[in-house]
């Protein structure tokens, strides 16, 4: 900027001059943009519109680079930020203005208090601006503190399950689903620890709220198969069936039931209910995915028998093998497999 040399009487004109203490004030509550003005202000009182312009571009530009600098550079560095707009205020003041302000003064020039209404604008604006970034800041760091809590209640919870630790595991749960009572996943995860605690209907309540808040279909078989497994325990057969039957429909998503243990839930649902085609339909699945399930051809052996296919019965059990570990379904395929044995040498 251009240095104002000397100190002649210049002509004086009404609207006045801002000596110091106001510009300095004013930088300090409006920023460099407020100050630049007043300053600008003042050259134009005094004769020099070409540097009233500079100086009132200049106090903007500042003003902008100070407000990327607050976005850039730390919390102890901002705070000295505040009082840089009038220390270099002043400083242009006392250079460049100072001698003619005081001779303008002295012959009879009007000391001007009053801010332009630019700077009042400006200096309220910039005020709720900066009380909209401080709640909009404030805000923000609530919801990734309440994200973070989310995050560690739920990895906490699931581990709490896997140790055994169901009513830990609930109470971190009741918290995520209290921020969000739409959390479909951690309402799979609180109703997964209380079927294992025994709380069979509130578990079927929280499935069923799963199902009905998800927001795509990546719970749902989760949310399906625990429900099935609860209506069980209710002796619920056929609604646990429809459940299983679901969960076979449902995308994989995070869950790690595999397709094996869904087709031999419903082939159990459908052996208590008596659906003989529907066994049969749901032990070549299984079959179909883990071929060398042994005891499942033996199974399928038997449906097989009770349909009239021999042919195909026998097939099975020479390819099968008696695996089970539960003795009482053990020691049946012992016994039903040597009597198929001696028909199937007859054929």
């Amino acid at each position: 900027m251009e240095q104002i040399v000397g100190s002649a009487p210049v002509e004086v004109k009404k609207k006045g001059v801002f000596k110091v203490g106001v510009i300095t004030v004013g930088a300090f509550i409006g920023g460099p943009f407020v100050g630049g003005w007043m300053l600008g202000e003042n050259f134009k009182e005094l004769g020099k519109p070409d540097l009233a312009k500079k100086y009132k571009i200049g106090g903007l530009i500042v003003f902008i680079a100070l407000l990327v600098l607050v976005f850039l550079i730390d919390t102890d560095m901002k705070n000295s930020l505040s009082f840089l707009a009038p220390v270099l205020v002043l400083g242009f003041f006392n250079r460049y203005q100072k001698k003619e302000v005081e001779s303008y003064i002295t012959n009879g020039g009007i000391k001007r208090t009053k801010w332009p209404k630019v700077c009042i604008i400006f200096t309220i604006a910039l005020y709720v601006l900066a009380i909209s970034l401080f709640l909009l800041g404030s805000w923000a760091e609530k919801q990734i503190s309440v994200q973070d809590d989310y995050i560690k209640n739920g990895q906490e919870g699931v581990n709490f399950i896997q140790a055994g630790k169901y009513k830990e595991a609930i109470v971190l749960f009741d918290k995520n689903i209290l921020a969000d009572s739409k959390d479909a996943e951690s309402y799979v995860f609180r109703g997964t620890a209380k079927l294992q605690s025994d709380d069979i209907k509130g578990a079927i309540e929280d499935f069923t709220l799963a199902l009905a808040n998800k927001n795509n279909d990546l719970n749902d078989r989760a949310a399906y198969y625990y429900r099935g497994q609860a209506y069980i325990s209710e002796q619920k057969f056929t609604e646990a069936l429809s459940d299983f039957k679901n969960a076979i429909k449902s995308p994989v998503g995070d869950s790690n039931i595999p397709e094996e243990e869904l087709y031999t839930a419903t082939f159990r649902m459908n052996a208590v209910l008596e659906n003989k085609e529907e066994m049969l339909s749901d032990i070549n699945e299984v079959i179909k995915i883990n071929p060398d399930y042994e005891s499942a051809r033996l199974i399928r052996a038997q449906l097989e028998i009770e349909s009239g296919d021999v042919k195909s019965a026998c097939e099975d059990v020479k390819n099968g093998k008696n695996t089970s570990s539960i003795p009482e379904i053990k020691a049946g395929l012992e016994k039903f497999t040597e009597l198929l044995i001696a028909e199937c040498n007859k054929l």
